[in-house]
């Protein structure tokens, strides 16, 4: 007890000869500070280690400095942190308790004071260190999601598609493209395309598109097929920041067939890269930013990553309507047409939508004769499904859609109405072309749905066409045999 006594007053003294000015620096830090002697026996904390422990002065002093490792002082914490003040230099991370029993990461450093041979211990929270990195890791998931689709997208196509990133080394080689170049699956993935064993042509041809200022390109070359050669036509799409930095670029190997729609194929792959190019920089751009800036404030944190989720929903979006249409030409000849009756059909997808978000408006007014179609069941559910989502896109919240459904002998009729702004003559015209954007709608982003209607209508030996009635709005109108 003596002993105990001696050291305190000792320790007592020591601070009593640290200058007033220091104690008020040490007070004012925002991490919690211990004063400890060269054993590492608390011999005073400011007012910061009394709030980040829930404690008292008088609770901590006098006893070791590994308090702070709670039910593990006495253990390889404990020691590590003695160690680092018995040393007087280096820091360790470890995991420390307050009064109440809860654990919080934090940094120990330990330096000397001269003064009384005394040690200056600082105990910072590593909670915003270990929030980014939970953040850092969830946006890393994301980003693999996001790279998933592409590449399950791509797969799906019946195209070869080449995708190479802003280094020119291959990113991607859907199924297609590994058939047609020999490539087994994953192989030459992250080799420099200089390298990569492609025709001449191709590796030529998308070497000088690179070294170009063309957001698309194409060029017609004779590919080996079997023992022959055949002409092919290989359209090429960069994918650039909106400050001209480059993200990737995609080259897409199209049969003879396409060469005569080339213009409209460079179109595609033009707005592709549009509707792409702006959430992946916006992405890429936010993600940069807490990685450089690990002190960047909660509010505006929150705010990043909310616009984060958003961008990765406008991406995703995308490539899932890019994947269903491409599926669905793929496989047009598979439909499995029967009789339908239209009316029926258009109750159960305004009350399924409309039951997976209450509030929606959608009007149905029937003929009182059945409208019956011979139309693949499945099929023609998800065109009026994508139909009425894009007409409640215009119509907003709290908007209303009209829809009428007509029959006879050569078949049925649906019509959809909103009650938006009526589009222009030029947005018309555009209205069924894939990525074209969505009249009206909010931030007027780009859409495939109604390209997929007008695909699966005419498959069904349909017809689809879209004006602007006297009522106003936007109508869309669906004649099915």
């Amino acid at each position: 007890m003596d002993g105990a006594g001696d050291l305190t007053r000792s320790g007592e003294g020591a601070i009593g000869d640290m200058a007033g000015t220091l104690r008020a620096a040490l007070d004012a830090l925002p991490d919690g500070v211990v004063v400890a002697d060269a054993a590492g026996t608390v011999l005073w904390v400011n007012r910061r280690y009394c709030e980040i422990f829930r404690c008292a002065p008088s609770a901590v002093r006098g006893r070791p400095v590994a308090v702070v490792c709670g039910p593990f002082a006495q253990q390889a914490e404990g020691r590590a942190v003695e160690q680092v003040v018995s040393a007087a230099e280096g820091h360790v991370e470890t995991i420390c308790f307050n009064a109440d029993g809860e654990a919080f990461p934090a940094l120990v450093r330990a330096r000397r004071l001269e003064a009384g041979n005394l040690r200056v211990v600082v105990v910072g929270e590593q909670l915003e260190l270990q929030r980014l990195r939970a953040e850092l890791v969830v946006k890393a998931e994301a980003a693999a999601r996001e790279r998933e689709t592409l590449r399950v997208s791509c797969e799906a196509l019946a195209d070869p598609v080449l995708v190479a990133d802003d280094a020119d080394r291959l990113l991607l080689a859907n199924a297609a493209a590994r058939r047609l170049f020999g490539f087994g699956p994953g192989e030459h993935i992250g080799r420099p395309l200089t390298d990569l064993p492609l025709p001449a042509p191709v590796r030529g041809f998308w070497l000088t598109f690179l070294g170009s200022s063309e957001p698309a390109a194409e060029r017609t070359v004779l590919l080996p097929a079997g023992e022959s050669r055949t002409a092919s036509v290989l359209g090429f799409m960069r994918v650039r920041s909106p400050r001209g930095y480059p993200l990737a670029s995609v080259v897409v190997v199209r049969p003879p067939r396409t060469a005569s729609s080339g213009t409209a194929a460079r179109d595609l792959l033009a707005r592709l890269g549009h509707a792409l190019r702006t959430p992946l920089a916006s992405v890429q751009g936010l993600a940069a930013t807490l990685v450089a800036d690990p002190g960047t404030p909660a509010e505006d944190r929150a705010s990043y990553l909310k616009i984060l989720y958003e961008e990765s929903l406008r991406i995703g979006l995308v490539l899932d309507e890019m994947l269903e249409l491409a599926q669905f030409d793929a496989e047009e000849g598979a439909l499995a047409p029967r009789r339908v009756d239209l009316a029926a059909l258009a109750r159960e997808a305004a009350n399924a939508r409309t039951a997976r978000e209450p509030g929606l408006g959608i009007a149905i007014e029937a003929a009182p004769a059945p409208a019956y179609v011979h139309a693949d069941p499945p099929q023609l559910r998800r065109a009026v499904d994508l139909l009425l989502a894009a007409l409640l896109r215009r119509a907003g919240p709290g908007g209303t859609v009209d829809v009428a459904v007509s029959g006879g002998e050569a078949g049925g009729t649906l019509a959809a109405r909103d009650r938006g702004a009526a589009p222009a003559p030029d947005e018309l015209v555009r209205l069924f072309e894939p990525l074209a954007p969505l009249p009206g709608a909010e931030g007027g982003a780009p859409q495939i749905g109604l390209a997929l209607v007008q695909r699966i209508v005419e498959a069904h030996g349909g017809a689809v066409h879209a004006d602007a009635p006297p009522e106003g709005g936007l109508r869309v109108t669906l004649e099915l045999p």
